[in-house]
């Protein structure tokens, strides 16, 4: 009886720091089966939260990043990707060109 709620519970505890599924006893037919079967649910639940938290947080970062119209960097990632470029010259000693163009009422 206590092997299974030790697997249970150092299970819950490598979920809680790994965020790693591992091996329950679901399978069980008795209150300890269910106690697994629910907290293997629960872990699903949570993977896949995170795993839409991370999708929402690179979609929100790509609109940060561009015009929404354009798909263009917009000024802040120009102004970011410019000082790498710079700084990339500068340690391989090679030249820079930057080609600027405005557009008005566009």
């Amino acid at each position: 009886v206590t092997r299974p709620i030790k697997q249970i519970t150092r299970e819950a505890r490598r979920f809680s720091s790994e965020h790693a599924a591992g091996e329950l006893p679901v399978e069980r037919s008795d209150e300890i089966g269910e106690l697994a079967r629910g907290f293997h649910e629960m872990q699903q639940s949570v993977l896949a939260s995170m795993a839409e938290l991370h999708a929402s947080r690179e979609r929100l970062a790509e609109q940060a990043r561009t015009d929404p119209l354009t798909g263009l960097y917009n000024r802040g990632s120009f102004a970011e990707r410019l000082e790498h470029g710079i700084a990339a010259a500068r340690r391989s000693g090679r030249g820079l060109a930057l080609l600027f163009v405005d557009l008005d009422r566009f």
